[in-house]
């Protein structure tokens, strides 16, 4: 009976010796793994969030608006002047030009859409566009431009930039209307 006690013993001894080295060996594998899983996590994410970045960044921006204003007793012509702020080209889809006697109200702009202009004109960043056409006001001075400019950029996104300027008797312009209507995206 004592050789037997003793038998076990060593057994359980080796047996504990063995297993728990594998076990610390078990435990650190899946801590690694635990840890490798959160740093990836945590790169996805970056990647991720570089890749939402990068078309903002990368994008057309288009402004404009009214530009060479002439007023001969009170009635007015504009021509309309666009440039791409942005780094890469833009597909300008059209524009519109309108004038108003009254200050235009409210947070939504409304347009009369059959004064837009249809167009595929490609504005390269940096450049400045202006087409070849003159808009003139039925409306006597003071009065209201209003209008829009729609583009494309490469990433087949639409945007537009809306401008509303007042003119004054004087031919005096400045922006004016709810921010709604000097508003891009």
């Amino acid at each position: 009976a004592y050789y037997i006690c003793q038998a076990q013993a060593v057994i359980a001894g080796s047996i504990g010796a063995i297993l728990l080295p594998l076990i610390a060996l078990l435990l650190l594998l899946v801590l690694s793994t635990l840890m490798l899983w959160i740093y990836t996590r945590r790169a996805a994410n970056a990647a991720r969030v570089a890749a939402e970045y990068v078309p903002a960044v990368e994008r057309a921006y288009v402004f404009g608006g009214p530009t060479d204003l002439f007023l001969l007793h009170d009635q007015a012509s504009v021509r309309l002047a666009m440039q791409n702020y942005g780094k890469t080209p833009a597909i300008i889809k059209g524009w519109l030009v309108e004038f108003l006697a009254q200050e235009p109200h409210g947070r939504k702009p409304s347009y009369d859409e059959s004064k837009r202009t249809e167009a595929n004109e490609i504005l390269e960043p940096d450049k400045l566009f202006s087409p070849a056409m003159t808009f003139r006001s039925e409306t006597p001075a003071p009065f209201f431009i209003v209008g829009y400019i729609a583009y494309d950029d490469v990433f087949r996104k639409s945007h537009m930039t809306r401008f509303c300027v007042s003119v004054t008797r004087d031919a005096k312009a400045a922006y004016a209307g709810h921010p709604a209507w000097n508003n891009y995206d």
